[in-house]
């Protein structure tokens, strides 16, 4: 589970405000998720390490970024 503290956005709003190009929360989402990519590269070789950490980075700021809400998506409210 993702550690986050008290007083930062909360994980839905800090991912709206990224997809609205908010340096501050693109950061924050990346500092949360830091444990869990170095975790995930760790399962990769040694030498393909850093290669892999940067590239799940690249792929969640992208994700981030890229968000929109559901009633952006589809016009209508959530279900």
């Amino acid at each position: 589970m993702i550690n986050w503290p008290e007083g930062d956005l909360e994980p839905s709003c800090a991912v709206e405000a990224a997809a609205l190009g908010d340096e501050a929360a693109l950061r924050l989402i990346l500092g949360r998720f830091a444990p869990l990519v170095r975790r995930m590269a760790s399962l990769a070789p040694q030498a393909y390490r850093e290669d892999v950490e940067e590239d799940i980075r690249v792929h969640l700021l992208k994700a981030a970024s890229s968000f929109k809400p559901i009633t952006e998506r589809t016009g209508h409210g959530p279900i």
